[in-house]
């Protein structure tokens, strides 16, 4: 959850987040996955769940990609 930190340390945010996501979800039986507001990139505001990701971060970026494993 530091996203600064994850703009420097971009490949361990990427293991945590995404990698480490899946490997969760490949074992499990049943997962809830939270998310973040920075998949968005705050032009629109008010998100929904059919509301187009437009991440602007690493962390942004690493989330989503989370999402989708």
């Amino acid at each position: 959850t530091d996203t600064k930190k994850a703009e420097v340390e971009r490949d361990a945010c990427y293991r945590a987040n995404v990698l480490g996501t899946r490997h969760i979800a490949q074992y499990s039986q049943c997962m809830i996955y939270v998310s973040t507001d920075h998949i968005f990139d705050g032009r629109q505001g008010r998100y929904d769940e059919w509301a187009e990701p437009s991440p602007w971060s690493q962390y942004g970026w690493t989330k989503l990609l989370g999402e989708y494993e």
